[in-house]
């Protein structure tokens, strides 16, 4: 039996009580003792939780569901993974990457993946069916 205090689950949390406070659409950093783990973006905010799809580069995918872009990435394609949906703290995010989707567009490309279908979504909402 492992034996863990609640202090050891604390650790890494803010210490004067802010935590950030994230949007639908929003691509966050995910941090662990203050260094980058990885990239999500914001589906939902409920109070202290978030739920959240993993973000990675385009040429790290091997099947990509939905590519954003972000002005902070020089436009970068990236794969957004809306079926790998999960939560965290806020308290687990780092740094706002950019906010390539509106909640509105978010929305869409859940029904979306929920469906089935896959695409590209730009910032503008460019491709036709995304807009919600």
């Amino acid at each position: 039996m492992m034996d863990l205090s609640v202090r050891d689950f604390t650790q890494g949390l803010p210490r004067d009580g802010a935590l950030p406070t994230p949007a639908p659409g929003q691509v966050w950093t995910v941090t662990v003792n203050g260094e980058n783990k990885g990239a999500v973006l914001i589906a939902s905010v409920r109070g202290i939780v978030v739920t959240a799809w993993p973000v990675t580069p385009l040429r790290a995918a091997v099947a990509p569901a939905f590519i954003v872009r972000l002005e902070s990435f020089n436009s970068e394609a990236l794969v957004v993974w809306p079926e790998a949906e999960f939560g965290l703290t806020r308290a687990a995010l780092g740094c706002s990457l950019g906010a390539p989707l509106t909640a509105k567009q978010v929305e869409g490309v859940a029904r979306a993946a929920a469906a089935g279908i896959c695409g590209v979504i730009t910032s503008a909402c460019e491709t036709p069916g995304w807009e919600g």
